[in-house]
């Protein structure tokens, strides 16, 4: 019996050694493999970045760089640009039937306005807050609400609303609930799930300045930008195109104001002379299509070397042509700028720059453009 069990003993520290001899055997011959590709690695980065330098120079190969790095560090969890309790609560089959009070014709309408904060220049805000201080100039009773997922300082923002838009009506925390008025206004997709979900009274209405599907791939914020079409707000838009969208496509009435002008400033001198064409580009803004009109100039600036290009809204380093690189600019030199380019007798249009260049495919939402207006571009 001592034997059997000595034996059994043994066998069982063989086998456990040649276990062990196995596994050193196996991660020698993976750590033999790391070391072999290493020089075949190190040879595909070299000849990577010689190329990228040749090509676009070191610029090109911090760019890289930046990006992946900014792909490592960020989140993987969503951010959110609405409150996941907002999707959750609104039920599109059971909307709630808000009360709408009768209007006295002694006593001011009141609006409540729901808006996400504003940075300085958003162009959003700055028709938004137009609107807001006509009606306020008009007699209505105005009230903001600030919607911010991002749990920002609603204070800065409030204070940030008066003094570079000029607000003079009570702005507010939507977190702290919203009073009784006459009309409830939702101002972007986002707002429109906390408009829906409001229990105040009012007659709801969705303000919409564009269609904010198109601001995201197809996906999770696509589609509940979508949905929002669904709640049966009655919109005001700017433009005939949006209305006419909204009803073809989800029966969803709404009246529309056409984009405005300020003549007193932009008019047509017939005293002056065409001598470039602006661009505005804006790369946090996927929707432009930037890169595809960075490339129509390329293709522009070989064929009309002779034409000065001037760049609005963003810098860019390195293009492959000559330009005027505007960047951002402030409101009265943009205006400035802008003056003296819009009066000029012949328009800055997209066709244009498309037909110099050959191509007559570079042309983005061909629904905003006017019916019926003649172009003076040479064909």
């Amino acid at each position: 019996m001592l034997e059997m069990g000595g034996r059994s003993s043994l066998q069982r520290e063989i086998f456990s050694m040649s276990a062990t001899m196995k596994e050193g055997f196996a991660l020698c011959g993976a750590a033999a493999s790391v070391f072999r590709e290493i020089p075949r690695q190190f040879g595909r980065r070299t000849r990577q970045i010689s190329h990228i330098v040749a090509t676009t120079g070191f610029q090109g190969v911090i760019c890289r760089a930046r990006f992946k790095a900014s792909d490592w560090i960020r989140p993987r969890e969503p951010v959110w640009p609405v409150v996941p309790d907002d999707i959750i609560a609104a039920d599109l089959s059971q909307p709630f039937c808000a009360r709408v009070p009768e209007i006295d014709r002694e006593a001011p309408i009141t609006v409540n306005w729901v808006t996400g904060p504003a940075g300085r220049g958003s162009g959003g805000h700055t028709t938004l807050y137009r609107i807001v201080k006509q009606l306020q100039n008009s007699g209505y009773l105005n009230r903001v609400y600030l919607y911010d997922p991002y749990a920002g300082d609603p204070k800065y923002y409030q204070g940030l609303a008066r003094e570079h838009y000029g607000l003079t009506c009570e702005i507010g925390d939507i977190r702290d609930g919203m009073k009784d008025a006459d009309a409830l206004v939702a101002t972007s997709w986002p707002t429109a799930y906390a408009v829906f979900n409001a229990r105040c009274a009012g007659k709801r209405f969705y303000f919409v300045q564009d269609y904010e599907p198109y601001f995201y791939p197809v996906g999770t914020n696509s589609v509940l930008a979508e949905n929002t079409y669904r709640m049966g707000f009655h919109g005001i838009t700017a433009g005939r195109w949006l209305a006419e969208k909204l009803a073809r496509e989800f029966g969803m009435q709404s009246d529309y104001f056409p984009f405005g002008c300020d003549t007193a400033l932009y008019r047509r001198d017939p005293a002056s002379k065409r001598s470039g064409v602006a661009f505005y580009a804006r790369v946090g803004t996927p929707r432009r299509a930037v890169e595809l009109g960075l490339l129509a100039l390329e293709l522009f600036a070989k064929r009309q070397p002779q034409i000065e290009l001037h760049l609005f809204g963003e810098r860019f380093d390195n293009l492959p042509f000559r330009v005027t690189n505007h960047g951002l600019v402030s409101p009265p030199k943009a205006q400035r700028d802008l003056q003296s380019l819009f009066c000029r007798p012949e328009p800055l249009a997209d066709e244009c720059l498309a037909r110099a260049a050959g191509d007559a495919r570079v042309r983005l939402s061909p629904r905003r453009q006017r019916r019926g207006a003649k172009s003076n571009c040479p064909r």
